[in-house]
């Protein structure tokens, strides 16, 4: 593991901040944001990120403290299993969450061996979790990007890609998420925890706790990073959740390779203000401005960066788009995926800034990732949702109740139904997108976010 760097000097009336996120850009970029504007305010912040995101973090001026080549990003998008709604966390729990434990444990210990320290970081972060047990200088905010993360016992509930309708009585629902803990999550994660914890001395997580339904919230209480009303507090959410919003960052560098799992909450690329949410700037490259200035405006294709599985996709997106007359702009960095020749009402690029791209789109076609409803939302544009695996389906059907999208299975897009679905897409209306939109740039997210952390309570018990 490399070494990790020496906690920058806090002022005296800041507070030294330490993030932790691995994985994709989606789910590094909130962090980053975060750390750029509880910078700005004075505060001394750490990133804790997989490698691949170090120069994301150079370029908002935060320190970095990389996990090491052992949280292999590459391995996990490699995996076709990765998009399957049951696999898909275990390849990320083999290639990214369980070997970031001990690294992102001893960076914290080591920054809080220096003074108190907040850290903030999703509930998964399990070597978060074992740094608040094992330094008690350490208060831990679990930061939650999206909605399914949250256990509810009132339907509708989303599981993977099922859904219990409105009306299953809680009891059932209660019950339903004993098989998902015992013959799922258990078995991939308990015993892992286990030994982590042992070697790092630490009490792992108890008998016949439910790791991913209460173990892994930090007693210190947690924070929304999604709008109330984009999903509105439900019952069972933890009572110590703070209300949040979108932190949606503009990096200057678009990281196309340092894509992953899902693009949650990447996507447009200028640099937002420290302490707020506006986009400024974000320039498209030459090829890609005159294609927009060539014609109408586009529907946009982004099945997630590290999709390397998406040959249908991308075939039935340009039939579907010549059925219709329609434009299109396909973003991936693997163009082994796409047709071999495109017409030239389709355009292709590795990665494009979506801050300076969607406001110039049709529409938007994407997997379900977090930030891409985000940017979708704040391009005003519809969305037409085509979820595979993790929070995807949930936060499809967090759009869908908002009037703003609609929600296509990918095995059900072939070129006919994907253009049935996209020409009822369009004649969506716009109020619905309209209204959204509004809302989420009337209440930029970044500046609540840092008064809630910076007033955050340090922990007051073991």
């Amino acid at each position: 593991m490399p070494p990790a760097p020496a906690a920058p000097p806090c002022p005296a009336a800041a507070r030294r901040i330490v993030l932790a996120s691995v994985g994709s850009l989606g789910d590094v970029h909130p962090f980053v944001a975060l750390g750029r504007a509880l910078q700005a305010r004075g505060h001394a912040v750490t990133l804790v990120c997989n490698d691949e995101h170090r120069d994301a973090a150079a370029r908002a001026g935060l320190d970095a403290a990389p996990t090491g080549p052992a949280v292999d990003l590459g391995a996990a998008s490699a995996s076709p299993n990765l998009w399957h709604p049951i696999k898909g966390l275990g390849v990320f729990w083999k290639h990214m969450l369980a070997p970031a434990i001990a690294p992102t444990f001893h960076h914290i210990a080591r920054i809080a061996a220096d003074g108190p320290c907040l850290v903030v970081a999703p509930p998964v972060m399990f070597g978060a979790r074992f740094a608040r047990a094992a330094c008690p200088g350490v208060t831990l905010v679990s930061a939650i990007t999206a909605p399914a993360v949250l256990r509810t016992d009132r339907a509708p509930v989303t599981m993977a890609h099922w859904r219990l309708p409105a009306g299953t009585p809680g009891p059932l629902v209660r019950w339903a998420w004993r098989p998902l803990d015992r013959h799922k999550l258990h078995p991939m994660a308990l015993q892992r925890l286990q030994r982590e914890a042992a070697a790092l001395g630490v009490a792992g997580p108890p008998a016949g706790s439910s790791v991913f339904g209460d173990w892994m919230w930090s007693p210190d209480g947690g924070l929304a990073l999604f709008p109330p009303w984009f999903a509105p507090a439900r019952r069972g959410w933890p009572a110590d959740l703070r209300p949040g919003g979108f932190p949606l960052f503009d990096d200057p560098g678009g990281d196309a390779a340092a894509g992953g799992v899902g693009d949650d909450m990447a996507g447009s690329h200028g640099l937002v203000d420290a302490d707020g949410d506006r986009a400024a700037g974000g320039a498209l490259p030459p090829a890609a401005e005159a294609f927009l200035a060539a014609g109408p405006a586009p529907i946009v294709f982004m099945p997630g960066s590290a999709m390397r599985h998406a040959q249908a996709h991308f075939a039935a997106a340009v039939a579907a788009c010549a059925r219709l007359g329609e434009r299109a702009v396909l973003l991936t960095p693997h163009a082994g995926q796409l047709p071999p020749e495109l017409p030239p009402t389709v355009l292709h690029q590795p990665y494009l800034p979506f801050g300076a791209l969607l406001p110039r789109a049709r529409a938007v076609v994407h997997h379900g990732g977090i930030g891409s409803c985000a940017q979708g939302l704040r391009a005003g544009l519809p969305q037409l949702v085509m979820p595979m695996a993790h929070d995807q389906f949930d936060n499809a059907h967090c759009l869908r109740r908002l009037g703003v999208a609609r929600i296509l299975r990918p095995r059900q897009a072939e070129p006919a139904a994907l253009a049935r679905a996209l020409r009822a897409l369009l004649a969506l209306p716009a109020a619905p997108r309209a209204a959204a939109r509004a809302r989420l740039l009337a209440e930029p997210a970044l500046p609540g976010l840092c008064d809630t952390l910076s007033a955050w309570p340090a922990r007051s018990t073991p």
